[in-house]
């Protein structure tokens, strides 16, 4: 059926093109999409010559016998659009069982979808046995998503590359590739990617990544727009530089993220780890940029020292928009260090001038201790507490948001609601609080009423935030 023809007229209304009920069901999941079909027969065959096929193993899974079910499925929809002579954008297939002989399948389904002329090719596959993929050779892919894909050897992504010169964006998650008949992750180093140099787009996890990779960015990868490495392992610093990145996003298995960056044009940066990175940029970041600092279970042994590398790090970062997140339970040892340490943790600080756009708190205790630091260092736009996990930790959270709407309001209710208390750390330039809690159904954050005594156990399990005006 050609793309974008009406079809006829159906009891006296005009239908909608193909072309835009494909466009519609390409917004939905693969099963919504595949219920459109009982709307009318035009919708069924928009959806039978969708240019888009999904093929997922697991959608077979309650059936009699849900291998051959989904093997029977996939050849048949193949070998109809095969008859029909139709051509595919993309083809994404995600098979979860290890059964003898899924491999052959595999190699068939990807070598009809790369002859019907897909571009976009994503593949989640679970079988231990080794996919030769040798089908994507001389290909024009322009997207390749390979998900617990198992290969013969680490040179397989070369060979891939190295046919498909082509690829803007490649994702490579959990592959793993066979070494003396042991499996282990794929490895990842400067000669297996060298050649992409139309590469945008660039998604790595859990695979082995050396420091070289990171080198030579501008020739090697002049027009990569996007990095993305999520626990992987191999490099222990890193050194960046490269005048088309606009988005790096680093999420360290263990530790934390060491590196250098020379990224003038970069908009979105975003950090996740052990501790607090350390981290230097050569060039300025534009004030406009954002950027995104996750700090998880971090332990430090001194308040002063602790606030003060975080100091650095917001240095290193502005004039860019700086969001910070952190996730402990051990805000106690910052309590306990700064009454070590004579209650000097403040007054060893200037006056800060930075500005945070946004610090989100997930702990069980020693907030106020928290607080005396951050206020040491930087000026934030917003305190946001996140919800703790558990029941047993939810009357924590009740005297996190009692301690700040106490500390930072000089009444919770009344004429002086929202008026800060400047005796707040000696916060005298703090101008005006407002508090907001997140409702999920509505998906958006509205202002809490504090005309009345709050429900701390309704809050408790909710996000609340503390908006603050500096002066």
């Amino acid at each position: 059926m050609e793309k974008g023809k009406r079809l006829r007229t159906v009891n006296g209304e005009t239908p909608l093109p193909e072309a835009m009920i494909q466009h519609i069901q390409s917004f939905l999941t693969r099963k919504e999409a595949a219920q459109t079909t009982l709307l009318s027969k035009s919708w069924y065959d928009a959806w039978s010559s969708r240019p888009t096929l999904d093929f997922d193993e697991s959608d077979f899974k309650n059936r009699e016998s849900p291998e051959v079910g989904f093997a029977e499925f996939a050849t048949k929809s193949m070998q109809r659009y095969q008859d029909l002579n139709l051509k595919i954008e993309s083809f994404r297939l995600r098979t979860v069982s290890c059964r003898k002989g899924v491999e052959i399948l595999v190699n068939k389904l990807i070598a009809e979808a790369v002859k019907m002329g897909a571009a976009d090719l994503s593949l989640e596959l679970r079988s231990a046995k080794f996919v030769s993929l040798q089908e994507l050779v001389g290909s024009r892919l322009k997207s390749l998503t390979l998900d617990r894909v198992h290969m013969k050897s680490d040179d397989t992504i070369r060979d891939i590359i190295s046919c498909c010169i082509s690829i803007e964006d490649l994702s490579l998650s959990k592959c793993t590739c066979s070494i003396d008949s042991k499996s282990r992750k794929i490895e990842l180093n400067r000669m297996n990617l060298y050649e992409l140099r139309k590469l945008r787009r660039l998604f790595l996890e859990m695979v082995y990544v050396d420091t070289l990779f990171f080198t030579d960015f501008n020739s090697r990868f002049p027009r990569l727009k996007d990095l993305s490495v999520v626990r992987c392992l191999g490099y222990k610093t890193i050194q960046i530089a490269s005048t088309s990145l606009e988005r790096i996003s680093f999420v360290q298995f263990m530790g934390k993220l060491r590196g250098e960056f020379d990224v003038p044009n970069l908009v979105d940066f975003s950090c996740s780890g052990v501790g607090i990175p350390s981290l230097s940029v050569a060039s300025s970041w534009d004030c406009s940029s954002s950027s995104y600092i996750s700090i998880i279970h971090s332990r430090p042994d001194h308040a002063r020292s602790w606030f003060m590398r975080l100091k650095t790090l917001f240095a290193e970062l502005s004039p860019s928009k700086i969001s910070l997140s952190i996730n402990t339970s051990a805000f106690w040892h910052l309590k306990r260090n700064s009454d070590e340490e004579g209650g000097n943790v403040v007054e060893a600080m200037l006056k800060p001038d930075l500005v945070l756009e946004d610090v989100a708190i997930k702990a069980r205790c020693g907030l106020d201790a928290f607080l005396v630091g951050l206020f040491a260092i930087c000026r934030p736009k917003l305190i946001t507490l996140l919800p703790l996990p558990s029941e047993e930790y939810w009357r924590r959270n009740d005297e996190s948001i009692d301690f700040l709407c106490k500390k930072l309001m000089k009444e919770m209710n009344g004429p002086n609601c929202g008026i800060p208390d400047e005796s707040m750390f000696g916060q005298f330039d703090l101008k005006e609080v407002n508090v907001e809690v997140y409702h999920e159904i509505l998906t958006e954050w509205q202002p809490l009423l504090l005309k009345e005594p709050l429900d701390l156990d309704a809050l408790s399990k909710q996000k609340i935030r503390f908006q603050l005006r500096w002066g």
